[in-house]
């Protein structure tokens, strides 16, 4: 799991789903692979199917900005200065790295882990 909106040159938004029986792939919120090992005669029409744009840090051409990182860093500020909770507490930021921890313990082990 690879996630960043400053990672440069700003390549294309990339979701691999594989297992056992099949794989999908979605690049730019495009569906681009649907393949499986029993193929059905609709596979084809579900990957022609609809497209979305890209927009945002996959797209080079994106008029990125630091916006929403400026707006953090003023929130953390204004709960120092006014002794209130900071939005984006410990906890929260805490789940996202439980969630890191529990793809490399899955991979290490093999086994499903459950995130809380």
């Amino acid at each position: 799991v690879y996630g960043s909106t400053a990672a440069w040159p700003g390549y294309p938004k990339r979701l691999e789903i594989s297992g056992t029986r099949g794989s999908a792939v979605f690049l730019d919120d495009r569906l681009t692979v649907f393949d499986f090992a029993e193929a059905r005669p609709e596979d084809q029409r579900i990957v022609s199917d609809g497209t979305a744009a890209a927009h945002g840090a996959s797209n080079p051409a994106a008029a990125l900005t630091h916006d929403l990182h400026a707006a953090c860093f003023r929130d953390f500020v204004r709960s120092v200065e006014s002794q209130t909770p900071f939005r984006i507490d410990g906890a929260a930021a805490r789940r996202s790295v439980a969630t890191i921890l529990a793809i490399y313990e899955s991979a290490r082990s093999g086994r499903r882990i459950d995130v809380a």
